[in-house]
C-alpha cells in the first residue's frame, strides 16, 4: 500500500512540475519588465488565502511587491515564508546538476516574473525532496523517475526548437529526434504503469482474502460488536 501511495505521489508532483516547465518554455526576453530581486521572508504563513488558485506554473497575474510592503500577495507571501535561503541554494544546485538549462531559465525569471518564479521554485523543492526520498526508499523507481525527468526536459527544448526554427532540414532532424524520444518516454511510463497494475493486483487479492475471512467468521465479530455496545467487554481488554 505504501508504494502504491509513493507512486501514485510521484505522478502527480511531475505532472505540477511538467506544467510549471511548459510556462517556462514559453517565456520571453520581453517579460522581463521590472529589476525586483528576490527576498526571502521569515515567520509563519498566512492562516488564509484569499486569492483563488490557478493553474499550476502558468502565468501569474499582477506582479506583487515583497513581504512588508504595500500590497503584498498572499499566496507569494505564503511561498516565501515558506522557503528558506538554505532551500532554495540547495534546490538550484541540484537543478544546476540534472537539468542545466532549466537552471538558466529560472535565474532569468528572478527578474523577469518573480511570482512565477517562486511558484517554480516552490514546486521544485517539493519535487527534489520527495526524489530524494524515493531514492531511499526504492532506487529503480528514482531512476526511472529520473530518466522520465530528463526526457521531459528534452522533449519541451526539442518541441519549442522545432516551433521556432525556420530551417527545413532542421526541422526535419527535431521531428525525428522528437519522435525517438517520445518512445522513450513511452516505454519509461509503460513499465512504470505495468508496476502500478502489479501492485493493485496484489492489493485486490489481499482485500480479497481479508473479506474471505470475515465472511467466515461473521458470527464470531458480530457477536464480539455486540458484548462491545451491551458492555459485556469492559474489565476484558488486553
Amino acid at each position: 500500500m505504501k508504494r502504491k501511495n509513493l507512486i501514485i505521489t510521484a505522478v502527480v508532483v511531475f505532472i505540477a512540475i511538467l506544467l510549471s516547465a511548459v510556462a517556462l518554455a514559453k517565456l520571453t526576453p520581453k517579460e522581463a519588465s521590472r529589476d525586483i530581486s528576490l527576498t526571502i521572508a521569515q515567520g509563519p504563513p498566512p492562516a488564509k488565502i484569499d486569492r483563488p488558485a490557478g493553474k499550476r506554473g502558468g502565468p501569474p497575474g499582477k506582479m506583487r511587491q515583497h513581504p512588508g510592503q504595500k500590497g503584498q500577495g498572499k499566496e507569494e507571501a505564503l511561498m516565501m515564508s515558506l522557503m528558506t535561503k538554505e532551500q532554495i541554494e540547495k534546490f538550484e544546485k541540484w537543478l544546476k546538476i540534472n537539468d542545466p538549462d532549466k537552471y538558466r531559465e529560472i535565474q532569468d525569471l528572478k527578474l523577469a516574473r518573480p511570482e512565477l518564479y517562486l511558484r517554480v521554485v516552490s514546486e521544485g523543492i517539493r519535487h527534489m525532496s520527495f526524489l530524494e526520498m524515493m531514492k531511499k526508499k526504492d532506487p529503480k523507481i528514482y531512476a526511472r523517475l529520473m530518466s522520465e525527468m530528463k526526457l521531459d526536459g528534452k522533449m519541451i527544448k526539442l518541441a519549442k526548437e522545432f516551433r521556432e526554427s525556420k530551417d527545413e532540414k532542421r526541422k526535419k532532424e527535431i521531428k525525428s529526434e522528437l519522435t525517438q524520444t517520445l518512445n522513450q518516454i513511452f516505454d519509461i511510463r509503460s513499465k512504470n504503469r505495468a508496476r502500478e497494475v502489479n501492485e493493485m493486483s496484489k492489493k485486490i487479492e489481499e482485500l480479497k482474502q481479508m473479506l474471505k475471512k470475515r465472511k467466515d467468521n461473521k458470527k464470531l465479530i458480530v457477536e464480539k460488536k455486540l458484548k462491545e455496545l451491551t458492555g459485556q467487554m469492559e474489565g476484558l481488554e488486553w
